[in-house]
């Protein structure tokens, strides 16, 4: 009956681990899928505004721009 038992309970737990693993899996999976999700997003924008700048409907302030210190090299 021990010996049952002790049995019983590695295998419960070695079940509750691979569950705990695959769980863990899953979120670091999701985590990264947002994060490229948002980096893209946040490429649209980035190309967006860059677009609208050179369209002359936004300006930027002359000693503040990223934009025109890269364009400028």
């Amino acid at each position: 009956m021990f010996v049952s038992d002790r049995l019983v309970s590695l295998i419960q737990a070695d079940y509750a681990h691979a569950d705990s693993l695959s769980i863990v899996k899953f979120v670091w999976r999701m985590h990264k899928m947002s994060l490229v999700g948002i980096h893209r997003f946040e490429d649209v924008i980035h190309e967006q505004f860059e677009l609208l700048v050179e369209m002359g409907y936004l300006r930027l302030k002359e000693g503040s721009s990223p934009l025109r210190s890269a364009a400028r090299e």
